[in-house]
């Protein structure tokens, strides 16, 4: 297990130090980027992590063009992880990386309207709850929701609830039934049912 997250994190730190232009000595963040040491097949060393495309899509493409994500984390596992990683792993390991670059594009104002999509199409929503969690943090900090409140509420609340969190100001209801920290520590799922009837005697 140790092993496995030591491969994610050297996976990462190569990826997150290419899209944050470090490599490039500009540190301007982009999905798009040159890395002259990890070239394709073909001798192509530009990438665009936001084509989510596939490795399919990118077998008739000449050194001339842009690879996508699925190819860039595959040539960088090839160079730093052993050969007896499972597809078990290997899928975890690739999941894993694209939801660090979206949430790190994210942080960084980038557009990551294509992972939203791919993610969708995975019923993954792992990086949907998490922009949610932290939108929940920034709104309601008043009461004390810090980031394992919102990760725990972006888990236990249905889309809808959330959307009705974010985009109605439940501030004065908070406040009316005392939604704060000390209840949910000392009850976090008394906190939770608190929270849904007041959604849900939201029409």
């Amino acid at each position: 297990m140790n092993e496995s997250k030591n491969h994610l994190a050297d996976v990462w730190e190569i990826t997150r130090r290419h899209i944050s232009g470090e490599v490039q000595g500009h540190n301007q963040p982009s999905l798009d980027f040159h890395a002259p040491d990890f070239r394709t097949d073909v001798g192509a060393m530009r990438y665009d992590l936001e084509d989510l495309s596939g490795i399919s899509n990118d077998r008739e493409k000449s050194q001339h063009d842009s690879f996508g994500a699925f190819s860039w984390i595959k040539i960088i596992v090839a160079q730093v992880c052993p050969n007896d990683l499972t597809e078990e792993e290997y899928a975890a390991l690739e999941l894993n990386i694209l939801k660090l670059t979206a949430i790190w594009a994210h942080n960084c104002n980038l557009r990551i309207k294509t992972f939203i999509e791919y993610f969708e199409t995975i019923n993954d929503d792992y990086v949907t709850n998490y922009i949610l969690g932290m939108k929940l943090v920034e709104k309601y900090s008043e009461f004390g929701i810090d980031d394992e409140q919102a990760t725990w509420l972006s888990a236990k609340l249905s889309r809808s609830e959330l959307e009705t969190m974010m985009n109605q100001d439940l501030t004065p209801l908070f406040r009316k039934e005392n939604i704060d920290a000390v209840r949910y520590q000392k009850d976090k799922l008394e906190w939770l049912q608190a929270i849904k009837t007041i959604l849900g005697g939201i029409t």
